[in-house]
């Protein structure tokens, strides 16, 4: 059985090499160059698009045609495959993996192919964290259809939340209103965004002066419903900020396995400096956890 996933899962390349896990192709366009984020795009390299680029860059997710060609390359040597995506309500690789898989369905040559394709409903370390229980559940001897059904029921049980200081990237890439960023400013206060049904909605607010890191791990004390859990934690270039957003969870959570890493390229665009991701999902039963990854 192989285990797909797009870039924007911000799987850490050591876990793509230790799983031996399969990335379709997402590329940021700046300026009409593209540039692929597998091979390794900084959040500083972003930062100079963002101050120089006359045009707010643009992230594209693989195309039908790239994944058909991918799937056909992996079904060479596995007729299992396990595609797992971020939601696909913010990048259209769910719904090219969707066409890309009904068309190998038609195509008799591969009549024996078993694809299944999930979508997280959220993004980054959210998505991240499913792919890696997948993995490990793969590692444990479990089939394709105890995986599907165990990574299906881990999202749903799941919840994140995303902390922009800094809402420009999201007014530029028309994910946030001009009026909503004023307010924010004028008012110093910050949102608290939650992934609800696939996509970002207003969840809450902070102010400049309190704990912002705290106000996280609260928020999501109150909506995940236990205390035993698995953490995934995305920081917009400030490693400083991000560790203490892990030590906020570890105040009011059983932290059973951690995945601290900087914030996918593609997300970075949108949130800058200073944001953080956080995803929670409740320990899992009957699987071993990977090992805990923190990279500044």
């Amino acid at each position: 059985m192989r285990i797909v996933t797009n870039q924007g899962s911000n799987i850490h390349p050591s876990l793509v090499a230790e799983y031996d896990l399969d990335l379709a192709n997402q590329d940021i366009s700046v300026d009409g160059v593209l540039h692929d984020t597998r091979a390794g795009i900084t959040l500083d390299q972003v930062d100079i698009w963002m101050q120089t680029a006359p045009k707010m860059p643009v992230v594209l997710g693989s195309s039908a045609t790239q994944l058909i060609r991918l799937l056909t390359d992996i079904a060479k040597f596995d007729r299992e495959i396990l595609f797992i995506t971020s939601s696909r309500k913010i990048i259209g690789t769910y719904e090219a993996a969707a066409t890309a898989i009904r068309m190998l369905r038609e195509d008799r040559n591969f009549a024996d192919l078993d694809i299944r394709l999930i979508d997280t409903g959220v993004t980054d370390v959210g998505a991240a964290i499913p792919v890696l229980l997948a993995a490990e559940a793969r590692r444990s001897g479990e089939t394709l259809d105890q995986i599907e059904a165990r990574v299906n029921e881990f999202c749903r049980a799941g919840r994140m939340a995303v902390y922009v200081k800094n809402l420009d990237g999201l007014v530029r890439g028309g994910r946030a209103s001009f009026l909503r960023s004023w307010m924010a400013n004028v008012l110093r206060v910050r949102p608290i965004l939650a992934f609800e049904d696939g996509e970002l909605s207003a969840a809450g607010r902070v102010s400049t002066k309190d704990d912002e890191a705290r106000a996280l791990a609260e928020y999501l004390a109150e909506k995940i419903g236990t205390r035993r859990v698995w953490a995934g934690v995305g920081h917009g270039n400030d490693p400083a900020f991000g560790k203490r957003v892990v030590d906020a969870l570890g105040q009011v959570f059983q932290l059973d396995y951690v995945y601290a890493v900087p914030i996918s390229a593609s997300i970075y665009l949108h949130t800058a400096i200073g944001s953080v991701g956080v995803a929670i999902f409740p320990t899992p039963s009957g699987v071993a956890c990977p090992g805990s990854l923190a990279e500044g």
